[in-house]
C-alpha cells in the first residue's frame, strides 16, 4: 500500500518539473561553492560569509525554492513552501559550517601533506 502511495505521488511529478528542479539546484550548488572559493580568498568571517552566500545566490534560491514548493505541493505535503524553504536554509547552515571549518581542515591536509609528500603530488 505505501509502495503505491509512492508511486502515485511520484507519478503526479511531470518529469520537466523534475529536471527544472535537478537544474535549479545544480544552479544554487554552483553559486554556493563560487561563492565560497570567493570569501576564503577574500578572508572574510563566517558572518560575513553567511551574508555574502545569501545575497549572492538569492536568485537562485528563490528559483529552486519555488520548484521544489510546486514539486511538494503535487507529492500531497501539507506546507510545500515551508518544507522548500527549510531544505535551502539547511545548505545556507551547513555551507556556513564548512566554510567555518575549512582552516582547520586545511591545515590538517598541508600537515598530513608535509609528512606524507608523495601522497599528496
Amino acid at each position: 500500500m505505501i509502495a503505491l502511495a509512492i508511486l502515485l505521488a511520484a507519478s503526479a511529478v511531470p518529469q520537466s518539473l523534475l529536471s527544472a528542479a535537478d537544474a535549479a539546484g545544480m544552479a544554487l550548488t554552483q553559486c554556493l561553492f563560487a561563492t565560497f572559493r570567493a570569501a576564503n580568498q577574500a578572508h572574510l568571517s563566517p558572518a560575513e560569509f553567511d551574508s555574502r552566500l545569501r545575497s549572492s545566490c538569492s536568485a537562485q534560491s528563490r528559483e529552486l525554492s519555488r520548484l521544489s514548493a510546486r514539486i511538494f505541493s503535487l507529492r500531497g505535503d501539507a506546507n510545500p513552501s515551508a518544507k522548500a524553504e527549510s531544505l535551502i536554509e539547511a545548505s545556507y547552515r551547513s555551507m556556513v559550517e564548512e566554510y567555518r571549518r575549512f582552516p582547520e581542515k586545511e591545515k590538517l591536509m598541508r600537515d598530513f601533506c608535509e609528512s606524507n609528500p608523495a601522497s599528496c603530488r
